[in-house]
């Protein structure tokens, strides 16, 4: 029992083995001197580097012990802080695989040089990012030795969040892991890999990994930014900031950032999930750190969900300037032209019109329904059908499939659904291959209907007025990139949201005399919320 209560006191596990390691006892009891000691037991599964601690260390008495009592007679240990035992005895901080024994002082050198008053970067977070990069090795063929070096070394260098350098983290961090790699034997060839994971796994910097070391360790570093830890790590730079900063945990007057203010995590803590960690979901390689993001992803959202539903009652949310919204697809929530482009010179060959180099008549097609562009072309009937079924075939071949969402699309419709706006997708696209383009890039649990162009509608007019009859909303918005979107919001007498990011010229959205301009998809949270 005493030697259990060693363990406890301290925060340490234990952990049952067979084996010892003699002179090495944690709780130096007279129950449970090697070779049955607690600290040996580690020795089975995970083990913890540490030096051996002097004997004049205050360890705490058992509080079964008749020489512990408590004034009030009953006996109690002093359990000390845990930091301070961390900082103090910077051996025994982060765990690692016997399986690899470089790791261990690899790890020792690490954690005696991790800040002590930095509680999102502790070893903690090291020892999580560890696991997850070892779990990770496999499926992204990576070596398991290395991707746990990589995680260890990851943080060895913490810069203030606050600070003008905090983007050269990652670069200071590879700089010192170089010089700590060789003193844990690994070899040129193997520091240079690592090195270059680090360099890379930023996602600030907004660096691709450059193989698959940086793809296990940008995965693993960015799990341990989302769900419950996500938040609790957010907490811990705001507080460590604070100081500084003068930073709170919210902004008072606009706590969801639903205004127009400029979000600024280095002042209100809650703006930090806007900002960057409800962006990180769309960024995983590897398809079980994909499937666990988005699990962490979906906590988060219902976290910050409740947190604002306890702040309503004392900062009012401010009523929506619209209560639902009709959306565009392509060009406004996806980047589609690159494969919208092949797929029309695909249906020109097919007809033997030639259409040039540039893409730029190409592009102005985007937004229509395909027939409507196709018929721009003086096809007859026949040709149309033929340059139509070649479109088709191209698009399904392959060419689909390089349809990607604009960044920080998916969070921005996650965040309007949270307001209870009503959002409608209005597409021209065909309604028969609608759903499964939705489907294909992940957004079908943000909307709230989907309508697609039908045979025979030649505009946007029918089509966004079918979308609007399926509104329950009373102020309704139209939000696109061309002037067919703006068209059509005028005629049925709702506002128009350019979205100038996507493939409208300014002229031609300027004509339409739109309500709002976007410059960027997260634009539209604080122009929904806008009087």
């Amino acid at each position: 029992m005493e030697a259990w209560n060693g363990a406890w006191a301290y925060g340490l596990p234990a952990v049952p083995s067979k084996r010892a390691i003699p002179g090495r006892c944690c709780c130096r009891c007279s129950v449970c001197m090697p070779p049955s000691c607690w600290c040996a037991k580690l020795a089975a599964g995970f083990s913890r580097t540490w030096a051996p601690l002097p004997r004049s260390w205050p360890w705490p008495k058992s509080p079964f012990s008749s020489s512990a009592a408590s004034p009030g007679g009953v006996g109690q240990a002093k359990r000390p802080p845990l930091t301070r035992l961390s900082h103090s005895l910077p051996g025994m901080l982060i765990q690692v695989s016997p399986r690899f024994p470089r790791h261990r002082p690899l790890a020792k050198a690490v954690s005696a040089r991790l800040p002590e008053a930095e509680l999102a970067h502790d070893h903690l977070h090291i020892e999580r990012v560890y696991i997850w990069a070892l779990r990770l090795a496999g499926e992204a063929q990576a070596d398991a030795d290395l991707a746990g070096a990589a995680a260890l070394v990851h943080d060895c260098v913490t810069v203030p969040k606050d600070s003008a350098d905090r983007h050269l983290g990652s670069q200071r961090s590879a700089e010192l892991a170089a010089g700590l790699l060789p003193e844990a034997g690994y070899a040129a060839a193997e520091v240079a890999a690592v090195v270059e994971a680090v360099r890379t796994a930023s996602w600030s910097r907004g660096l691709a990994p450059s193989g698959p070391l940086g793809v296990v360790l940008q995965d693993a570093d960015r799990l341990d930014a989302l769900g419950c830890i996500g938040l609790l790590r957010s907490a811990c730079c705001a507080a460590e900031m604070a100081p500084r900063t003068g930073g709170q945990l919210y902004h008072a007057g606009d706590p969801a950032a639903l205004g127009d203010r400029p979000l600024n995590d280095r002042l209100a803590m809650l703006d930090h999930l806007p900002a960057k960690l409800l962006h990180l979901a769309a960024g995983f390689h590897l398809s079980s750190a994909r499937s666990e993001g988005q699990r962490r992803h979906k906590r988060l959202l219902r976290l910050r969900q409740e947190l604002l539903a306890e702040l309503a009652g004392i900062h009012p949310l401010p009523e929506p300037r619209y209560d639902s919204l009709l959306l565009d697809f392509d060009g406004t929530l996806v980047d589609s032209a690159p494969a919208i482009v092949s797929c029309l010179r695909h249906g020109a060959a097919a007809v033997g019109l030639h259409v040039g180099p540039d893409d730029a008549p190409l592009r102005a097609l985007i937004g229509r329904p395909l027939r409507e562009s196709l018929s721009s072309w003086g096809l007859s009937e026949s040709d149309l059908d033929h340059a139509f079924d070649a479109y088709r075939d191209a698009w399904l071949g392959g060419e689909r499939d390089r349809c990607v969402l604009f960044p920080g699309v998916r969070s921005c419709l996650e965040l309007l659904r949270q307001q209870g706006i009503a959002l409608i997708l209005a597409s021209a696209k065909d309604q028969q291959r609608l759903p499964e383009a939705v489907e294909r890039m992940g957004i079908g649990d943000c909307l709230d209907a989907c309508c697609g162009a039908m045979p025979g509608e030649l505009d946007k007019r029918a089509l966004v007025g079918r979308a609007l009859a399926l509104n329950r909303g009373q102020r309704p918005a139209m939000v696109g990139d061309r002037r067919f979107d703006g068209e059509a919001a005028k005629a049925h007498g709702c506002d128009f949201i350019a979205a100038c990011y996507g493939y409208g010229s300014m002229e031609e959205l300027s004509n339409c005399q739109p309500a709002a301009l976007l410059g960027h998809p997260a634009d539209l949270l604080a122009c929904v919320q806008s009087p």
